[in-house]
């Protein structure tokens, strides 16, 4: 028997696939008050960061720096790691370039806000294209990620938290590819390269998530009788992926040190090991997930303790109700949401030494999306009648709007009431001032490393790049070349300067050595100087 109209839409409406396709279907009010709400929300929290004095420090401070030398010293690769390599690529750097010279310092924050709205709303639109339940889920979930965390961690431009939605998106792009959509190879590589060449520790899951996807796109075209794999849009997902990566090829050819990130990934020490790994994993299934508690300085992004991961309910749940009614895309869906997990599970065991949670940043993302893969594949396959679908899927429409909208809000929020901002420190501004008041602008200044040369010592990096926004030329002695750039290294014959930053009192190593700033307390960082004999 043919469906009926009423069918058709109540179908559509709670998100069975109408006979005509979901992904032709216009944007309902419900739908663009969300996806306004969102957009409004992210472009204010700009505005706020932009009226923020904020300082970047340490690794931050570094990338500030090597963004921006795009273009005219162009980097190849990613930033340095503490683990003597540096990140595959420079696609971070190279957003965050734009950023930068539009809005100045600041405009590394800016840049990590609108990396984070693109991925959420590409994720959104994929997920809709399969179904609008699917859709509503996903930008639910993917908005109680960024609205759980401090603001601190949503605006910061530090290179692991590029995966904090990004991850999500990259699963959502490879169920879209099992589905043929024509540009999700294209958005997955994109932003799977970007995920990769920020931090080295999300190739497991880009790698699982993308073969997984390709792997059910070519295995179920014939069996679903629906469209082949478009063979146009891996053409082009191949050749955005070939230039995505051309920095990395060219520094490892003509480079004379190459990138040893290559057969030194897992840095030294032991594996965190699985064990830890799963756990992680069940607390972001617990009762009160982590992935929806608080997070940020002092308060880790995971739980490594074990607990009851009673929320994996849901995915699970959501697998079985669409092998039960025959589901095939939700089928998929729960496949990919499976195949990230482990994913999640492999990157987090293969992490050597301390395991600091930052690391670990994707079990935030990928349980959120499992989440929403199960509960849309639940909702979807309900037994409905059409009488009743009407009523619900108003109300339930209308509801997810709201929840979305309120959820883009504390987005905003956060940066009104979290004024205690570690990275944002005046102090840091207060010292790079009164150093340029007693510096000539034409000076080389030789920062003197503070130990070992791959020690990253966060004032340093941070009154480095302040300077260098006031137009000093500042360089390193014994700097990596990859760290700050090889302009910046300077050698015993470099003329100008000597500039050391000391935490605490001047020590008698110091005699000869004139301080020009401090930022006094009790835990002072002072900035002494001496005229370069070398």
């Amino acid at each position: 028997m043919q469906p009926s109209v009423l069918d058709e839409v109540v179908a559509d409406e709670v998100g069975r696939a109408a006979p005509r396709g979901d992904d032709r279907t216009p944007l309902t009010r419900s739908e663009l008050v969300a996806v306004v709400g969102t957009v409004v929300a992210f472009v204010a929290t700009a505005v706020v960061v932009l009226r923020t004095r904020w300082a970047a420090i340490g690794d931050v401070a570094m990338m500030e720096m090597l963004a921006r030398d795009v273009p005219g010293h162009l980097p190849l690769v990613g930033v340095y790691s503490r683990f003597g390599w540096s990140h595959p690529g420079p696609l971070q750097l190279w957003w965050s370039a734009g950023f930068l010279r539009t809005f100045g310092p600041n405009g590394l924050m800016v840049g990590a806000l609108a990396w984070h709205l693109a991925a959420v709303l590409a994720a959104w639109w994929m997920a809709r294209r399969i179904a609008r339940v699917a859709g509503w889920c996903v930008l639910i979930s993917m908005l109680a990620v960024l609205a759980a965390v401090t603001a601190q961690v949503g605006h910061s431009p530090w290179n692991p938290y590029v995966s904090l939605v990004g991850a999500g998106t990259v699963i959502v792009a490879a169920w879209a590819t099992a589905e043929r959509q024509p540009w999700a190879p294209t958005v997955l590589v994109v932003v799977g390269s970007m995920l990769v060449q920020a931090h080295a520790a999300t190739a497991p899951l880009v790698a699982f998530v993308a073969v997984a996807g390709l792997g059910l796109a070519v295995s179920t075209s014939r069996q679903d009788g629906g469209p082949p794999v478009p063979r146009r849009s891996l053409d082009v997902a191949v050749a955005v992926g070939l230039l995505l990566w051309i920095g990395p090829v060219l520094d490892q050819v003509l480079s004379d040190s190459p990138n040893a990130m290559l057969w030194q990934m897992g840095g030294e020490g032991p594996q965190v090991g699985l064990g830890q790994a799963v756990s992680t994993l069940t607390r972001s299934f617990a009762w009160v997930p982590s992935w929806l508690t608080a997070a940020g300085p002092g308060r880790p992004l995971v739980g490594s303790a074990w607990a009851v991961p009673v929320w994996l309910v849901v995915p699970i749940g959501g697998a079985v109700a669409a092998v039960v009614r025959r589901d095939r895309p939700f089928v998929r869906g729960s496949i990919l949401a499976g195949v990230s997990m482990v994913a999640a599970v492999v990157s987090s065991a293969m992490i050597r030494g301390e395991y600091h949670h930052h690391l670990a940043v994707i079990q935030r993302p990928v349980a959120a999306v499992a989440m929403a893969i199960g509960a849309a594949a639940l909702i979807r396959n309900l037994r409905w009648t059409a009488t009743s679908s009407i009523a619900v899927r108003r109300l339930a429409s209308v509801s997810a709007a709201v929840v979305v909208c309120a959820l883009a809000a504390t987005v905003c929020l956060r940066q009104y009431v979290e004024d205690d901002r570690e990275e944002s420190d005046p102090a840091l501004i207060g010292l790079a001032d009164d150093v340029a008041a007693r510096l000539d602008v034409d000076d080389t200044l030789v920062f003197w490393a503070p130990g070992r040369p791959e020690y990253w010592h966060a004032p340093t990096y941070g009154l480095m790049a302040q300077l260098e926004q006031r137009g000093f030329e500042v360089t390193q002695l014994d700097a990596q070349p990859r760290t700050i750039g090889a302009h910046r290294v300077a050698d015993d014959g470099t003329d100008g300067v000597d500039i050391a930053v000391v935490e605490g009192p001047v020590g008698d190593d110091r005699a000869g050595w004139e301080v020009v700033a401090t930022t006094g307390g009790a835990a002072p960082i002072t900035v002494v100087a001496r005229p370069r004999s070398g």
